[in-house]
């Protein structure tokens, strides 16, 4: 894929705070930058420079070109669309700017889209000044609440977080560093390997440790909480390190409508909680699953029902997930609206769907085995 279009793809949606669209320009072997109107408005003087997909972008000077967007080698900055340094270019990285800080990375050195050894720390681009020196192993962006996840000793190789351009044979050919990112970005992808006795611990923008670096995995916060391990349990914690949910869980999936959580227990078995860990269900379902306005289909005794976001099992799991005389099936819950279907598939061929309402009443049946409305429970059965 040739840059040029890349740039052009990117560029016509790209517009910064000065109303102006800036788009690299190269000359001889230096980049730059020129406004829509192709008058240069930063000079070329850069090995390779990003994208103006925020307000600021990376910038490189020395570095080696062994693919086409990513530099080896040289030293790494930041700068605005007025072309001013506001971090200087004198860091063996620079990477993942959230808001007002960029990670940086000294000693490390980058091949083949990795980033191998040396210590990160974090800078702030518009006060201009280094808030946090470099002295971990590794450093996940600051969060919009203000708090980062960090290693201390460990030894680690780390991707280079960006788009992968791969050849036909799948073999990695090049790739395009997303520089920009937010509080939802895929953490633990751009871990793949690392030795030692690696923990993590949570800081804010001083650099003091909000947790210990105790947790041996932890992912990108959403809503203000996200599931990490301590031990060998699973835990909910929030950005100000309070623990939202207690660490005796054996998985945690954040479910992001109503801020619900499906939680594993010792048994095997899932149940419904919310974000403050009251229990919304007894822990008696083989699976729940995506929530989607205000309804999640949820499996017990190897049949299928609805749950809503009380965990208040609104139609029964009477709904056979593989009806033997159709040998083989596989379950699969669609959600269009207010209404919900379940449908039964076997190579690729419908056996039967259920639609049901976001109250749980059966609107209609298409199945070859016939449910009726009766087999929804009583409301009178609830207490609530």
């Amino acid at each position: 894929m040739k840059r040029e279009i890349i740039i052009f793809l990117l560029c016509i949606l790209t517009v910064c705070c000065y109303g102006q669209i800036l788009s690299p320009i190269q000359k001889g072997k230096l980049w730059g930058f020129a406004d829509e109107n192709g008058k240069v408005v930063i000079k070329a003087k850069y090995t390779a420079v990003g994208d103006f997909i925020a307000d600021y972008t990376w910038v490189n000077i020395g570095g080696k070109m062994k693919m086409e967007h990513m530099p080896e080698g040289g030293k790494w900055g930041v700068i605005d669309m007025n072309g001013n340094e506001v971090c200087p270019v004198e860091y063996d990285y620079v990477d993942l700017l959230n808001g007002d800080i960029v990670a940086v990375n000294k000693g490390g050195m980058v091949q083949n889209a990795q980033i191998n050894g040396g210590k990160w720390g974090y800078y702030d681009v518009v006060k201009r000044k280094e808030i946090i020196a470099p002295s971990f192993a590794m450093a996940s962006p600051f969060n919009s609440d203000g708090s980062a996840w960090v290693m201390k000793d460990c030894q680690l190789t780390r991707k280079v977080y960006g788009e992968e351009l791969k050849n036909t044979k799948g073999k990695l050919e090049d790739v395009i560093p997303t520089f920009a990112v937010n509080d939802e970005v895929p953490l633990m992808a751009l871990f793949e390997s690392y030795s030692g006795e690696a923990t993590w611990g949570l800081i804010d923008v001083n650099g003091n440790f909000i947790l210990p670096c105790e947790y041996v995995r932890v992912h990108g916060f959403q809503n203000g909480v996200t599931a990490a391990v301590h031990g060998n349990k699973v835990g909910v914690v929030g950005t100000k390190g309070e623990i939202v949910i207690p660490f005796m869980y054996r998985s945690i999936s954040q479910l992001y409508e109503d801020d619900l959580f499906v939680v594993k227990v010792d048994n095997g078995m899932y149940q419904l909680t919310d974000r403050k860990g009251q229990a919304l269900t007894e822990p008696v379902y083989e699976a729940i699953y995506e929530f989607n306005h205000g309804i999640a289909a949820a499996k017990r005794n190897k049949n299928i029902g609805l749950l809503d976001a009380h965990g208040k099992e609104i139609t029964r799991c009477i709904f056979s997930e593989a009806p033997l005389k159709f040998g083989e099936s596989q379950f699969q819950p669609w959600n269009h609206g207010k209404r919900t279907y379940l449908s039964w598939l076997n190579d690729n061929q419908t056996l039967g769907v259920v639609w049901v309402n976001e109250k749980g009443s059966i609107l209609q049946s298409m199945s070859k085995k016939e449910f009726t409305i009766k087999d929804r429970i009583p409301e009178k059965l609830w207490d609530y």
